[in-house]
This record gives C-alpha cells, sequence and structure tokens, in this order.
C-alpha cells in the first residue's frame, strides 16, 4: 500500500494541497478529540484496479494447531502492494477495532445500549467454525437494515440463521423489533481486525473486505490502552489462570482472592503478542482508511460518560448519555502489586527498561506502604546502575533499556527549551524520555525521527525503514524520477526561488506548530527540521501521523527539545570518506541543474565545476559538528568553532536513542531491529552509490589534499569518535565487540 501522508488539520486549517494523490485522510479537532475523515481529491486518474489484486491476495491460512498467542503478520503483503483510498462518506455503519483487554467490551455494550445503535451481539464473528462467505453475509446483514415489515421477516431470519449454521454469536435478547429498528441510526460490533486462531478476520479476504467497508461507509472506533504491561497481565491472568477481568460485585478479599504468581516465561509471551496485535491494529488502519475515533482505555475508565458522548457525537447519533454499564466494567484494584504475588521477581525483570513506567510504583521494594503511594505509568526513572535490575539482566527488555544508553552530559539550553527547571537533573529526564520514546516508536505509538547527516547512508537507512514502517514514498513535487529520501512530500511545498532560498532571512526562518500541522507556506524541503521551533518539534507526529520514519537533513533546531515523545537517530560516518562524497553530490548537482548552488540547505556557494581542493574553501568546515549544534553555527560559518562548541555538539549526540556508524551498516541494523522490533527482512540496500563505488578517501585523495580537508574536520573527527562510542556502547549489549578497523 502506497499510502498518503495523512494531513492534521487544526481547527483553523483547511485546504490541504495534495499532489499526485487519488485520495487523502484528513484529521481534525474536534471538541478535543482527533477525528480522521477521508477526503476525496477531484481529477481525472481513475481510481486504482483491485481486481488483479484480489487473486495476489487470498485469505491466509491458519493452522488448527495454532496458538492463541500467534498473529501472522495479516498486513505484509497487502500494504506493499495496493495503493488505494477510501470515498468520502458519514458515520453510519461503524466497526470496533480491538485486540483486547482495551476496555473494548464495555464500550461496546454502552453504545449498543443507545436506542439508536444496533450491536448485534457480544463480539459475534469471534469463532472458530464460520466461514468466510458466512461471515461477509453477517457484514452486510447488519449494515443493511430494513425499512419494511417483510424486508424486516427476511433480516431477521437470515441473522439468526446464520447464527445457527455457523455458530456466530448472536445477542437474541438482543434483537430489535421493527419499530427499534425504524429508530436505529447506526449499526455494527466490535472485531479483531487481524488474522490469528479465533479471530472475526481469520479466512476473510482482505481486499474484499475493504471493498464491503467503503461500499457500506464504515467507520472504524479503534480501542488501545497505553500501558501495554498491564494489557498483557489481563492476557495473561485470563488465559493462564482463567480469570474473568469482569465481576458484578466486588468482595472485602476481592484483591487476596485475585492475587497470583506469574510465570516469566509464559508471561513474555502474551507481551510479545500484546506488541504485536497493537502493530496490528495500527496496520488495520493505515490499509482500510477508514474514518476513525480512537478510545484510550485509560480516558475511558477515568471517565466513561464524557468518552461515550464524544463517540456519540463521532457516530452522528447525537450526544446522549449511554447507560453506565457494569456489566463488563474492570472491578478490583489497577495495581499490579495486588493482582502478582510474586510483584517483586515481576518488578525487577522490568525495571530499568521502556516499560518501568507502567508499574505503577516508586520501587520494587516490598513495602505494604509503597501500594498507597503507587505512582501512575510514567513516573521517574533513575539511571541505570551495576546493582539494579541485576536480576534482569538477561531479559530482552533490559537488553533493550541498555541499548538506550544514559547521557553523559547535556546543554542547559536544550534543557530549558525542554521546560525542565535548573534544579532537575536534566540527564536523568532525558534519560527516562529517551525510553519512553523508544517504546512508543516500538508499538508504532510514535515516528522515529531520523536526522540525516547529508552523505552518510541516509538513503540506504531509508530504504531499511521503508520496508518496516509507513515512509514517505511520494516523488518530489514536478519530479517524478527523484523521491523524497523520507523526508516527508508536504515539506517540499511552496518552494520559493533559489535566490530567496539562499537569502538569510528565509535560511533562519522558523516554523511554529500551527504552520507546521496545517503544511501552510515553506516549511523547509529536506532541513524542515531545523526550522522547527520548540512547539513544532513536539507537534511533529501530528504533522505526519500516517508516517513510521521521519527524516530531515541539514542543521538541526537552534532550540532543541529533549523531552519529545518520538525517538530520534543519526548515522555517522568516516569524516574523510564523507567529506569525498559530499563533493562528488555537489558536482552531480550543479551539473544535472546549471545555475544552482548544488549545496544541501543553500548553505554555501562554490565556483562550477571546482576540483575537491579548491571546493573544500568553500565547504563549511566541521560539518557535521556545526550541523548538529543548530542553523547559526552551521550557515555562520565563517565564524570559527570552539572546544565549548564540540562539547555542545557531544551533548546533543547523547539525545539520540541510537547513534549509528555506517561503517558498521549492518550492525548498527541489528541495533535499530532490536529497538523498534524491525526486521531486515534479508536485504542489504545499497542505493545512492556513485558509478565508481562508494566513496573512499584513502584510495581518492592524494597527500596534499587529504591535509587541507582535515585541517578542516579537526572537530568532526573528534565527534566521530564519540560517536564511535556511543555506538559500541550500543552494540556490546548485543554481545559485539569493537572490530579492528573501528578500534584502529
Amino acid at each position: 500500500l502506497v499510502v498518503s501522508t495523512m494531513s492534521f488539520e487544526g481547527q483553523r486549517g483547511h485546504g490541504q494541497q495534495q499532489v499526485g494523490l487519488d485520495e487523502a485522510l484528513m484529521f481534525e479537532e474536534e471538541g478535543g478529540r482527533h477525528v480522521v475523515r477521508a477526503q476525496s481529491r477531484a481529477g481525472d486518474r481513475p481510481p486504482p484496479d483491485l481486481g488483479s489484486l484480489r487473486a495476489s491476495a487470498p485469505a491466509m491460512n491458519v493452522s488448527a494447531s495454532a496458538d492463541e498467542t500467534d498473529t501472522y503478520h495479516t498486513y505484509d503483503k497487502v500494504l506493499s502492494s495496493l495503493r488505494g483510498a477510501g470515498p468520502e462518506g458519514g458515520h453510519k455503519n461503524f466497526l470496533i477495532f480491538f485486540s483486547g483487554h482495551q476496555g473494548s467490551s464495555w464500550l461496546a455494550d454502552m453504545v449498543g445500549s443507545m436506542p439508536d445503535v444496533f450491536v448485534p451481539g457480544f463480539e459475534p464473528l469471534e469463532v472458530q467454525n464460520a466461514t468466510a462467505s458466512e461471515k461477509m453475509e453477517f457484514i452486510r446483514r447488519t449494515f443493511e437494515l430494513p425499512s419494511t415489515v417483510e424486508e424486516y421477516n427476511t433480516w431477521i431470519g437470515e441473522l439468526v440463521t446464520l447464527s445457527d449454521a455457523a455458530g456466530i454469536r448472536l445477542g437474541y435478547d438482543d434483537l430489535p423489533t421493527f419499530e427499534e429498528v425504524l429508530q436505529k441510526r447506526a449499526s455494527g460490533f466490535k472485531i479483531r481486525p487481524y488474522v490469528g486462531k479465533r479471530t472475526g478476520f481469520r479466512d476473510l479476504n482482505l481486499l474484499w473486505l475493504k471493498d464491503t467497508l467503503e461500499k457500506y461507509d464504515v467507520s472504524i472506533v479503534l480501542t488501545t490502552r497505553q500501558n501495554t504491561l498491564k494489557t498483557a497481565v489481563s492476557w495473561y491472568r485470563a488465559r493462564e489462570k482463567g480469570l474473568n477481568q469482569f465481576h458484578l460485585t466486588q468482595s472485602a478479599d476481592f484483591d487476596a482472592d485475585q492475587r497470583i504468581e506469574f510465570d516469566m516465561g509464559k508471561f513474555q509471551r502474551w507481551l510479545g503478542f500484546v506488541e504485536q496485535s497493537d502493530r496490528e491494529l495500527r496496520d488495520s488502519i493505515a490499509f482500510f482508511q477508514r474514518p476513525t475515533f480512537t478510545v484510550d482505555y485509560e480516558q475511558l475508565r477515568l471517565d466513561p460518560i464524557t468518552t461515550v458522548q464524544q463517540v456519540a457525537q463521532f457516530l452522528q447519533v447525537g450526544d446522549q448519555q449511554a447507560p453506565i454499564s457494569a456489566r463488563f466494567r474492570k472491578t478490583g484494584s489497577d495495581s499490579l502489586r495486588k493482582m502478582i504475588s510474586n510483584f517483586e521477581e515481576f518488578c525487577n525483570h522490568f525495571w530499568q527498561s521502556p516499560y518501568q513506567g507502567m508499574l505503577g510504583v516508586e520501587s520494587c521494594e516490598p513495602l505494604q506502604s509503597r501500594d498507597a503511594r503507587s505512582s501512575p505509568a510514567g513516573d521517574a526513572v533513575p539511571p541505570p546502575s551495576s546493582t539494579a535490575g541485576a536480576g534482569a539482566s538477561n531479559s530482552s527488555h533490559q537488553g533493550m533499556a541498555n541499548l538506550v544508553t544514559y547521557p553523559n552530559g547535556t546543554n542547559s539550553k536544550d534543557c530549558f527549551a525542554s521546560g525542565w527547571s535548573e534544579k532537575s537533573d536534566c540527564s536523568d529526564l532525558l534519560y527516562q524520555s529517551k525510553l519512553r520514546a523508544v517504546l512508543r516508536a516500538r508499538s508504532r505509538q510514535a515516528p522515529v525521527f531520523f536526522k540525516h547527516i547529508h552523505k552518510a547512508g541516509g538513503t540506504m537507512l531509508c530504504s531499511v525503514a521503508s520496508s518496516n514502517v509507513f515512509t514517505e514514498t511520494r516523488s518530489l513535487p514536478n519530479v517524478d524520477t527523484w523521491g523524497t529520501d523520507c523526508v516527508p512530500y508536504e515539506a517540499f511545498l511552496s518552494r520559493p526561488s533559489p535566490s530567496l532560498l539562499a537569502n538569510s532571512l528565509l535560511k533562519f526562518q522558523t516554523v511554529d506548530a500551527d504552520e507546521l500541522t496545517s503544511h501552510q507556506g515553506w516549511l523547509g524541503g529536506a532541513c524542515f527540521f531545523g526550522h522547527l521551533t520548540p512547539s513544532a518539534q513536539h507537534a511533529l507526529p501530528r504533522a505526519f501521523p500516517n508516517l513510521g520514519f521521519v527524516a530531515s537533513e541539514g542543521p538541526m533546531p537552534d532550540e532543541f527539545v529533549l523531552n519529545l515523545d518520538y525517538p530520534l537517530i543519526v548515522m555517522m560516518r568516516d569524516p574523510y570518506d564523507r567529506i569525498v562524497s559530499a563533493h562528488k553530490w555537489w558536482q552531480f548537482m550543479t551539473e544535472r541543474f546549471p545555475g544552482s548552488l548544488g549545496s544541501i540547505c543553500s548553505t554555501y556557494s562554490a565556483p562550477t565545476n571546482s576540483t575537491l581542493s579548491v571546493w573544500i574553501d568553500y565547504y563549511p568546515d566541521n560539518w557535521v559538528t556545526r550541523s548538529l549544534l543548530g542553523q547559526r553555527k552551521l550557515h555562520n560559518y565563517h565564524k570559527p568553532l570552539t572546544l565549548e562548541d564540540l562539547e555542545r555538539a557531544k551533548n546533543r549526540l547523547e539525545a539520540f536513542a541510537a547513534v549509528l556508524v555506517l561503517e558498521e551498516y549492518d550492525l548498527s541494523l541489528k541495533v535499530v531491529e532490536e529497538l523498534f522490533g524491525w526486521s531486515n527482512r534479508g536485504t542489504r540496500t545499497e542505493v545512492n552509490v556513485s558509478p565508481g563505488g562508494r566513496s573512499d578517501s584513502n584510495r581518492e585523495l592524494d597527500d596534499l589534499t587529504r591535509q587541507k580537508v582535515a585541517s578542516t574536520i579537526q572537530l568532526d573527527l573528534q565527534l566521530y569518535q564519540h560517536a564511535h562510542d556511543l555506538f559500541w556502547k550500543q552494540a556490546s549489549q548485543l554481545g559485539y565487540g569493537k572490530s579492528r578497523r573501528a578500534t584502529a
């Protein structure tokens, strides 16, 4: 699926510009909630022919002996082969997409109790015996409500027959009379939107289902739960111990009766299942591209009345208040300490991992007073130590946490831009932020941001990212043969003239959150990230909500925020080799586009046809160090840098969740795979390499030119060594030691 980039539209933002797409999805804010609406693009281009694709995407076969924790990467093939988008539509028919233990049953029960809404049963298609044709027929009957008595009698008979023949779980007591049907303004049910042993999507052809949802204008209510750890705990208790999470009454000794011992090996499987099913949920939204409203379990539990009213507004059945049912409401303590008898072992297993904030405690110590002081998700995470969490050192989550390095230093200005007080321990707060951001990206709740150092393997990494998450796939505006290297397409719209691009006022122009999310005006092209204000840096996921990987070249922002909810990664390269490659790129650009500066971000100007020895006199010294420090340090490159500037650049590297090295490319991929759950998928893509092969300064630089280059990269050489140290600190957690080349 070549998915269009969805544009976040605020209350002021309308008139989204779309180029070369059949459809786009627009995010709008209504009463504090985010709504996705499909918006058609006018044009002569015919809709995509799905007929030839249906045969290549048959229903997936699931073994009868499959375990319930197995899911089958339902969308991998169809997402890679299909271009499509849904038509504009209203909010009448709906499906509740869920994966389990996220409050979906409680939500569906309350929504179904509204007089205007028809819900035919509790998870009606989550059965093993129903065939694909029977499921599709049930879906159609649910969405085709009768309008006459004759149609009603036939309709009721067909629903009951389907239920009896296929084992579909139809709520007979909930079947409406004809008079009640006439009052219905919305109909739907809950379903797991992925292929598994016992899911509604098992055996279904996804492309046929996509057509059906478009035909009946179906909207999606997506249920999620931010606390992945507690979701997995609920699954474990229900499946491994047979404990129902729903109780009508709560006895005085309820918590004591429900406290059980956890097998950490078995629980690890359920945690992996939850992470994968969460990814499948998000993939399903991207694939079907239907109007979507997201309900977080945490918000539903906190304020069910308002949440259900918002769902009713989304379904266009008014803002009526639904009865707050107790039938599917979870009761009992929400404290993991009270649910898990071996909580100390459980807690130590996940301490100093991205899941630490989800434990809800300040310490793993078995103190009774801790329960009364349980902290919400997101509590402070202390820095790693030689003793904390020692019992969990071999766990996969401990290893992932150790990959995220504890910062050796921070810049006071960056801490201030992050809103942290002078009395705060900035390093601790940065470490916490990096851990949470990695976990969010791992569960596809946030994109990965890639700081693309010019000519340092960024195109290769973009290619790998594109095989794992959604990336920008459109060509540059008016240049069909040239991709964006994972930079959002919208960043290139409204491009000024070359003379304006070279103007210092435009180079230092800032982009705030409103401008970024509404895609108004020139955002900065390939170098857009350097223009973002602190508020815009926070708003980046909202500006490009369908992208799982976002890249930007050029400088970092002058005011850089450390507490972003998405992780940052960077790829470094040997400074000599990078300089040689940068010169080749400049030569290519000036030949391809005569009269242009040929420099990334319009940073410098050099005489046409300059040799490397001449060109280096015009090229900014210590490019990588300057680009990490921000726009002013890069564009004001005639002002020399100091050793203090080098330390500030090193500190900015400490803010990255992963510092990769091109010379250790394969191992660098293993680091990102471990951090974000990516797969290399068996490819080592060599892209954007000159016809003569990858640049090699040892072969291509004579002694005099090498000495001249060396005088311009002294700080970059030291920064590269620091990056190497950070990289090997991460790689050592995977069991790798420094290579001979790195040591040399």
